[in-house]
């Protein structure tokens, strides 16, 4: 009898469902503000909690409705339904007060998701080739609540449980990769910014003439001129500098210097075309809803249709049949490494239901970055770095932290879902929906260090940045932390010593320490963190059907 396939060499297959963009209809209607029920001029087709934007002929909405702004829906019947602010008050039944009827001709927007909604059993995303993922721990669990009978009419036994409800919580655990993991990333983080086309050149000793300024545009001469915007400056482990210019023209570096005003650039090498993604932690929602226009304002260039989700089919090879979960959405997530390892990102989601079949995956394959153990981010590449104010010493450079050596880091994320039981089936729960915030911290242990400056920021609880980063050739992936606090840290009189170090992590409005070093990217969440890639991939998988 042959020996099993160990687990790390199965592969499970992930595809982000179909979005919000599917399918869209425009619907005239009236409102009668005395009763708050808005009538549509046909059939709506919603059902409790769809998302609908609304719009006027002559910009006097009934009140207090505006433009470019999500509601939901709480069905009355086929053609008339109330108002409500967010998901939850249209599920609680509470609506909107409608203050007056508006002027002009009323439309609303209607956008229905073509898998026919949460847990829909039509419209499956097919698993294939580029889709397959290799697992170190992949559950597959459905958990099951019972109601048991505990009167006592007759004689005291109890009768055999009903089922009333049922669930999938699975984890889900693979290597960091540098590349080729872009849709878990969206996935779990919830938001992917536009794309930035970026080169990354190597230099001798000082290439600048003169100190430049993020932002500064210099040109490439040697050929046709081209631009390219400074960025900044990354200093690898071994003391390595990478100098990163943005190029909006996907222009690569043909000659051998970049020339500005004020300063003159000399390379010795430069890559072709990389592509930096950032990611932050969606704050709006884990369900399919609209963009907002601040979104669509900024990723307006990459896609025509509207398209937003947060869920995922997740597929289980096994020996005889495929596992398939559908409908998931992440529930937290977690980077971490330990030291003379390898990184890690470990995930929960909740997933509709659990479906066993023959799912082709004969048919899944890996990514070539998925494939390829040399990408995965080892200990030893990674640094970590805390501070208070951040500069870039006119070159660049982060600087203005203090760097520690972590033994091991974890940088975790858990997402405040509640899990509401369908009514309408009593076994499935409903799309779950945000119930209370974020919470967003790093933990780790300090192994070795010579200045206690962190236990200074602790016993004053002052506010800090924390920068956890890691190169390999051109690649990277950083995690860049903003306002935090420590709460835990301690000291004993050795001169190697290990103590736990953690950060609580705060949202910040605007501005943060991180902006400077972000030159051309919009946030537009506030998140606590903000995740960079560069890869060779140019694909934002928020825009992909």
């Amino acid at each position: 009898m042959s020996e099993p396939t160990p687990k790390i060499f199965q592969t499970g297959a992930m595809k982000v469902e179909p979005g919000l963009s599917a399918v869209s209809t425009s619907i005239v209607f009236t409102t009668a503000f005395a009763t708050d029920i808005a009538t549509a001029a046909s059939a709506h087709g919603l059902t409790t909690g769809d998302a609908i934007q609304v719009s006027t002929s002559e910009a006097d909405l009934p009140g207090p409705l505006v433009i470019d702004t999500e509601y939901f829906a709480i069905v009355i019947d086929a053609t008339t339904f109330y108002f409500a602010t967010t998901y939850a008050l249209a599920i609680a039944g509470t609506q909107i007060n409608i203050a007056d009827d508006g002027t002009g001709t009323h439309t609303m927007e209607i956008w229905t998701v073509p898998t026919d909604g949460w847990g829909g059993a039509t419209g499956v995303q097919t698993l294939g080739a580029n889709d397959a993922f290799p697992w170190l721990n992949f559950g597959n669990k459905v958990a099951i609540a019972k109601e048991e009978d505990e009167s006592i009419t007759t004689r005291a036994f109890k009768t055999t449980p009903r089922i009333i409800g049922k669930s999938v919580t699975n984890p889900l655990t693979m290597y960091a990769r540098y590349k080729s993991i872009n849709r878990f990333m969206y996935w779990m983080w919830g938001f992917e910014n536009e794309v930035m086309e970026v080169v990354v050149c190597r230099a001798a000793a000082s290439p600048f003439s003169a100190s430049p300024t993020i932002g500064e545009v210099g040109v490439d001469t040697h050929d046709v001129p081209k631009d390219f915007t400074f960025l900044r400056t990354e200093v690898l482990r071994d003391g390595t500098n990478l100098y990163i210019f943005r190029t909006d023209d996907s222009a690569v570096v043909t000659g051998t210097t970049i020339t500005h005003a004020d300063w003159t650039f000399t390379l010795t090498s430069a890559s072709a075309i990389m592509y930096e993604h950032i990611y932050e932690i969606d704050s709006l929602g884990r369900r399919l809803r609209f963009y907002t226009a601040a979104e669509r304002a900024v990723l307006t260039s990459l896609f025509t249709t509207d398209k937003r989700n947060l869920m995922a089919t997740f597929a289980k090879r096994t020996t005889n049949y495929d596992l398939r979960y559908q409908n998931a959405m992440c529930k937290n997530f977690m980077l971490k490494m330990t030291a003379a390892g390898l990184s890690q990102w470990d995930s929960n989601y909740a997933g509709y239901t659990e479906a066993r079949g023959d799912y082709d995956s004969a048919d899944w394959t890996l990514l070539p970055g998925l494939a390829d153990g040399s990408l995965v981010p080892a200990h030893f590449e990674y640094k970590f770095g805390i501070g208070v104010a951040l500069s870039d010493g006119g070159d660049g450079v982060v600087s203005g932290l203090t760097e520690l050596g972590m033994s091991d880091v974890s940088f975790e994320v858990e997402v405040p879902q509640q899990e509401i039981q369908d009514t309408i089936s009593g076994l499935s729960f409903a799309e779950p929906v945000l119930n209370g915030k974020y919470s967003v911290k790093c933990t780790g242990t300090i192994s070795r260090h010579t200045v206690q400056t962190y236990q200074t920021y602790r016993d004053a609880g002052t506010e800090v940045v924390a920068h956890m980063i890691a190169n390999q050739g051109n690649y990277m992936q950083e995690i860049m932390m903003k306002e935090a606090t420590i709460n835990e840290s301690g000291g004993d009189d050795a001169d190697v010593m290990a103590e736990p170090l953690l950060l609580d992590l705060g949202f910040v409005v605007g501005t943060s320490e991180w902006s400077e070093f972000m030159y051309g990217v919009t946030e537009l969440h506030d998140s606590p963190a903000v995740l960079r890639i560069r890869d060779d991939s140019s694909v934002n998988e928020m825009t992909l059907n």
